[in-house]
């Protein structure tokens, strides 16, 4: 209502009350207006100049002195005639971009969604069912199915848990792909060739950057009979993995609990290129296989050893170790056997390029600490170490045997160790005199020389006589230690 006011006071003081009654030039009768109240009929009118129409600013202050005149409270400004005011309307909102609106089903089908992981078991799933549609007979026929193998993780899923699509013509394509035949020489049965058992990594085999897969897997041969550990070295393609090459590692141990034990690298030719650690076993033996992959693309076993054998009363336990600095790299195969009376025994294997490893050094002793020490003076530190942690524990308690333990760990720059034993030797209710004048010696050199000089009269209190007590007291004094002067020796007599 307020706007209508406004625009009506705007049309009657733009056009004018007069004109609008007049009408147009030369008048009109109204038949609603009377012929007396015609100001026509009256008499001339004597034009008044009109009045300055006053401005809006004015009339706003005028309002303003009149209120604060008569104290009234302030009122609205009236509308003053001119332009009526500009109609504000609510401006439109923005409409959103179509695009960015979200759905309830979540991003459109153009959006670039993450890439789910494949699981192996669910990439087994999907190569069963394209090799259900291979045509069967490619152990018969000595050929190799136009089909790509999953990946290694695959593979060893499919073969420990053998679902129940793996059977029939997936199994013997499986087999004719692995090569497993021709790798093991000998005929194979595609419903009895894979045990429950195999391991996969990724290693650097071929010395590039790109790492090869690698899946060792429990074969069973039918002609001749036996099982072995099939290792295959896998290339990445476009379509899948492909082999590059087998090798077949064979079991002489017994069959009922034959299972693949661990698989690891180690660089023992070059430092670009690893070598494989293959360990197979049952419950009374295990050996070690050490493989390489030669640059022409060919497996070779390295050396094969026995770690374990405890079968028909032997107790022969073993470690293989990298030996050396360069390459090719040496070998340490470390025996301990208690079959008969214990010994120990260490053999040192060598190679040239690329060739299996052959026998360089061998040497057996006793498994006692006199063994020990001897590899110690041999100047054989780490074999000496490993010997002396081999005896009983009851063994290594005496106060000879812990000196024994502090000398090799201080050989092998092991201080911390060392330290401790040698205070466990000082501290036995059996220690020697010797042992303080070594343990003094051992702190003199580490220049502890409070606890040094501690020792060193320890062991003078205790050997008053020993033949080395002028060598120990120049000793003390070159650590500051205060002794009373030597007694002069008595002159010839009168």
């Amino acid at each position: 209502m307020r706007l209508r006011a406004a625009v009506l006071v705007w049309l009657l003081a733009t056009v004018g009350c007069s004109d609008w009654l007049r009408g147009p030039a030369g008048g009109f009768e109204s038949p609603d207006v009377p012929s007396f109240a015609d100001p026509s009929r009256h008499a001339v009118p004597v034009a008044v100049p009109d009045a300055p129409a006053a401005s809006a600013q004015t009339a706003l202050l005028g309002h303003a002195r009149a209120a604060r005149h008569h104290g009234a409270a302030p009122q609205k400004a009236p509308v003053v005639p001119g332009e009526p005011p500009p109609i504000r309307r609510p401006e439109p909102e923005a409409t959103p971009d179509p695009e960015t609106l979200p759905t309830r089903d979540g991003p459109d089908d153009e959006a670039v969604l993450p890439e789910v992981p494949v699981t192996p078991e669910a990439e087994a799933a999907l190569w069963l069912e394209s090799a259900a549609l291979v045509t069967p007979g490619c152990l018969l026929n000595d050929t190799v199915p136009a089909l790509a193998l999953p990946s290694p993780e695959a593979l060893v899923s499919l073969l420990t848990t053998q679902p129940r699509g793996f059977a029939g013509v997936a199994r013997e394509a499986l087999v004719c792909l692995l090569r497993v035949p021709r790798a093991a020489n000998a005929e194979v049965f595609g419903a009895s060739a894979f045990l429950p058992s195999a391991l996969s990594l990724r290693a650097s085999l071929a010395g590039d950057e790109r790492l090869l897969g690698v899946v060792a897997a429990v074969v069973a041969t039918q002609e001749p009979a036996g099982q072995g550990v099939l290792v295959a070295a896998l290339d990445e393609r476009d379509d899948g993995w492909t082999v590059r090459e087998t090798i077949y590692l064979p079991w002489a141990g017994g069959d009922a609990t034959h299972k693949l034990h661990a698989i690891s690298e180690s660089r023992l030719l070059s430092k670009k290129r690893t070598s494989l650690s293959v360990k197979q076993r049952d419950r009374y033996l295990m050996t070690e296989h050490l493989v390489a992959f030669t640059t022409l693309d060919a497996f070779v076993e390295l050396g094969r050893f026995t770690v374990l054998d405890e079968t028909e009363g032997r107790s022969l336990r073993a470690t293989v170790d990298a030996a050396g600095k360069g390459y090719p790299r040496a070998v340490d195969y470390r025996v301990l056997d208690a079959s008969t009376t214990a010994q120990w025994r260490i053999e040192r294997w060598a190679t040239s390029a690329e060739h299996p490893y052959t026998l360089e050094t061998k040497d057996e002793g006793p498994l006692n600490l006199d063994g020990a020490a001897e590899l110690l003076l041999a100047g054989r530190a780490g074999d000496a170490a490993w010997v002396y942690d081999a005896l009983a524990k009851e063994d290594r308690q005496s106060a000879d045997a812990l000196a024994l333990g502090a000398r090799i760990e201080a050989a092998r720059s092991r201080h911390r160790k060392a330290l401790q034993l040698w205070k466990k030797a000082a501290d036995h209710p059996d220690a020697q005199a010797s042992v303080f004048r070594e343990y003094g010696q051992y702190l003199s050199g580490q220049k502890k020389k409070k606890d040094a000089v501690k020792a060193l009269k320890t062991y003078l209190e205790r050997a008053p006589e020993a033949a080395d007590r002028t060598e120990v007291e120049d000793e003390l004094r070159a650590l500051g230690a205060k002794l009373p002067p030597a007694e002069a020796a008595p002159g010839p007599p009168p």
